[in-house]
């Protein structure tokens, strides 16, 4: 039964007006990325064809893995993708719960099967369908580039969109830059679903959608707030460590699965505990 259940959430998740609007809108922010760097690369190329034999044009900064979404250091659209994103993988599937519960859907499903089969389908939908709207994001904009960009690797000697030795996996980045990327976006993916299916936990708390699809994103705020001015030694803030960019304080992995585990324990918990006591109305 619970496979049963699963199916159809899942077939409501990926078959939705927010989903299709949430795509629609990534694409064509993705889209508009891949054409300025296009065109951007088409004027650099242009100037070292004209000066490459007398000046060192730095070839790297022609490189899909400098100008790849998720690496891209001055781009406004790198920017407002991880920047949105709390509120991008919310938008497709996270509001499900609370809105079937103030229809009364809910109500009706329990009749017909247990109450962990139901809200376990949903939060794995919810995973599911946050985490792939990311994922073909990313994959896309690197494809994308891919095509016509150089996948130069990059050097460390010069002074743009460096990669330190304080970021997470730098030495990766030099020796093997494509592993880097597909590991950032796995990573991102992966805190994308956690964080859409968070909310499945946070229909038991709040009572209006608006409140639950926005939490995530205003709370992931207050943290990038509190890491600015208060942890100084690293970086806490899951809105820096998701993005594969030079940052200001050191990154290290076991801040980022510290993270995975006490978002999806805290999630998990609360659905295990308000949803065994979730009562038919």
């Amino acid at each position: 039964m619970f496979f049963k259940v699963l199916r159809v959430e899942l077939n409501k998740a990926f078959k939705n007006k927010m989903m299709l609007m949430t795509a629609f809108f990534l694409f064509l922010l993705v889209l508009v990325h891949s054409v300025v760097s296009i065109y951007d690369f088409r004027i650099e190329y242009n100037n070292f064809i004209e000066k490459g034999s007398n000046e060192n044009c730095m070839l790297t900064s022609m490189s899909v893995f400098y100008n790849w979404i998720g690496t891209d250091v001055v781009s406004f659209y790198t920017s407002a993708f991880y920047f949105l994103m709390p509120i991008f993988v919310v938008l497709p599937y996270g509001w499900s719960l609370i809105s079937e519960i103030k229809k009364g859907y809910t109500q009706n499903v329990l009749i017909r099967t247990s109450r962990m089969n139901v809200f376990m389908a949903k939060y794995i939908a919810c995973f599911i369908s946050g985490a792939c709207i990311i994922f073909f994001s990313l994959v896309l904009s690197f494809l994308i580039l891919s095509m016509f960009l150089p996948a130069i690797k990059m050097d460390s000697i010069y002074p743009y969109g460096v990669i330190g030795q304080g970021c997470m996996w730098a030495d990766l980045y030099y020796d093997n830059p494509f592993l880097y990327c597909v590991l950032y976006t796995l990573i991102d993916s992966l805190f994308a679903g956690l964080i859409a299916s968070s909310c499945v936990a946070l229909a038991f708390i709040f009572k209006k959608k608006i409140s639950v699809i926005m939490f995530p994103f205003l709370f992931l705020l207050v943290i990038d707030y509190v890491d600015d001015n208060f942890l100084l030694g690293a970086e806490y803030s899951p809105i820096k460590f998701l993005q594969a960019l030079p940052v200001s304080n050191n990154t290290y992995t076991w801040v980022v699965c510290i993270y995975i585990v006490l978002i999806m324990s805290i999630s998990l918990g609360i659905i295990f505990i308000r949803g065994r006591k979730y009562e038919v109305v």
